[in-house]
């Protein structure tokens, strides 16, 4: 699951860019670090579609098919 600072820390490494002696290596790895959290939002994204969540009190990840209750 993406954590909603390391979703903020990388949008204003994005918004800062990149400059200096490194640069192009620095660029690569935002770059790298994007397709990895847009990929874990896609995945988090598709679970809720199947009615998938975690459960707030045990942390455990549900299917909503054996407990109609979702709270988010």
């Amino acid at each position: 699951m993406v954590k909603t600072e390391d979703a903020e820390r990388l949008m204003k490494q994005c918004q800062i860019g990149v400059g200096g002696r490194d640069a192009l290596d620095k660029a690569h790895n935002i770059m790298a670090d994007c397709y990895g959290t847009i990929g874990a939002l896609v995945e988090e994204r598709d679970a809720l579609l199947r009615g998938e969540y975690i459960c707030k009190k045990c942390g455990i990840r549900k299917n909503s098919e054996h407990n109609h209750e979702i709270r988010f």
